[in-house]
């Protein structure tokens, strides 16, 4: 069971770890994180920019009346945990990246955030024989 809150851009107050993960070419890193299952506080960051895109990341059923949609720019905070989750989830056109790194390194400063771990994968140009023997790690690879 998870409690679910729903806060405001101005009230972020984000944990002395930041997991942070961006919808790169697998999603591995957005789709692990938004995976998560614990008790979390969602917030919602409200950039004037990624108004007009499309989450990457979706649930393929409607949520509980404990979780919300993913948004754009998602921010998960664990409540019995020192860390917080925060996800580019949507691709992001080439005009707009300062702007939301900007946005989530002045939120790592405003909380004091000591460490910051990206979730990401690498494109990998392997033969067709050895990709046979390459799994995905990432848990919780779909989020429900």
């Amino acid at each position: 069971m998870m409690d679910v809150d729903d806060f405001g851009n101005d009230e972020v107050e984000l944990r002395k770890t930041v997991l942070l993960a961006y919808t790169d070419i697998n999603a591995a890193g957005s789709r692990a994180l938004l995976g998560i299952s614990m008790r979390i506080e969602y917030y919602t960051i409200h950039i004037p920019e990624l108004l007009c895109l499309v989450p990457a990341c979706t649930r393929n059923r409607p949520p509980k009346p404990t979780e919300r949609d993913f948004q754009a720019l998602q921010v998960l905070n664990c409540k019995y945990e020192e860390f917080s989750v925060v996800v580019v989830n949507a691709v992001l056109p080439g005009n707009c990246c300062h702007v939301v790194v900007n946005r989530i390194l002045d939120m790592c400063l405003e909380s004091k955030v000591q460490k910051i771990m990206l979730m990401t994968t690498l494109r990998l140009e392997l033969s067709q024989s050895t990709t046979a023997k390459i799994f995905e790690n990432c848990l919780f690879a779909k989020p429900d």
